[in-house]
C-alpha cells in the first residue's frame, strides 16, 4: 500500500519496474491513497516563473551529469520542506516526467502506459479533501481516468473518491472518513 509519494512507488513498481527487471518478485496487489500529482500540487506554492527556472535548473544540472545535486534550497524549501536532488525533482515537475503519474492533464494514452500495463488487482482511494489537490482539478474526472486506463479485470469496483478526506486521511478529515477508508482496504484484502 503506497501514500501519496508511495503511490507513485506502488504505481512505477507495478506497472514498469516489475517488467523490466527480471527475477523480480512481482506484488500481488497494490492500493494506491492519495495518489496526488506533485506537479499540480506545485501551483499551490510555486508561480509558473519558480517553477520554470526549477525545471531549467534541474534539467542543466542533469545534462551536466549531476542529477544527484540538491536542488537550491529556495524551491525546495517551498515545496517539500526537504532537500530533493535534481533528477527527482525533475521527475515530478516537468510535465511526463518520469514519476509523473496522476497530473490533471494526462491523457488516456499516457494513462496506458502506467494503469494499463498494472497486471494484478489495484485498489484506488482518492481523499475527496485532499489539501493538495488545487481545485481546478476534477478529481471525479481524474478517477475515472485511471479506471479507463486500467484492465477492468484488475480495477477494484471499490477503488473512488472518499468524501470528506484530506490528505493523510487524519483527524482533519470528515467524520467517518477514516473508518470508510479502512473497510475498503479491508473488503479489498478478503477479495483477493
Amino acid at each position: 500500500m503506497g501514500h501519496s509519494t508511495g503511490t507513485q512507488n506502488t504505481t512505477h513498481y507495478m506497472a514498469k519496474y516489475s517488467k523490466e527487471v527480471k527475477d523480480l518478485d512481482p506484488l500481488d496487489f497494490g492500493i494506491l491513497q492519495a495518489s496526488v500529482s506533485d506537479r499540480d500540487s506545485s501551483t499551490l506554492v510555486l508561480s509558473p516563473d519558480e517553477r520554470e527556472q526549477s525545471l531549467s535548473y534541474a534539467k542543466k544540472l542533469i545534462d551536466e551529469g549531476k542529477s544527484n545535486e540538491i536542488m537550491p534550497t529556495e524551491f525546495c524549501e517551498k515545496f517539500f520542506g526537504a532537500p530533493i536532488n535534481a533528477y527527482r525533482w525533475f521527475s515530478l515537475m516537468s510535465v511526463k516526467g518520469d514519476d509523473d503519474f496522476f497530473s490533471y492533464d494526462l491523457t488516456a494514452e499516457d494513462h496506458k502506459k502506467t494503469f494499463g500495463k498494472i497486471d494484478k488487482p489495484i485498489l484506488l482511494l482518492f481523499s475527496g479533501s485532499d489539501e493538495y489537490v488545487p481545485e481546478y482539478v476534477d478529481k471525479k474526472k481524474l478517477v475515472e481516468g485511471f479506471r479507463q486506463a486500467t484492465d477492468e479485470k484488475y480495477w477494484s469496483p471499490l477503488s473512488g473518491i472518499i468524501e470528506g478526506a484530506t490528505h493523510n486521511i487524519g483527524p482533519k478529515s470528515e467524520p467517518g472518513a477514516q473508518e470508510k477508508a479502512i473497510s475498503l482496504v479491508v473488503e479489498f484484502l478478503k477479495s483477493l
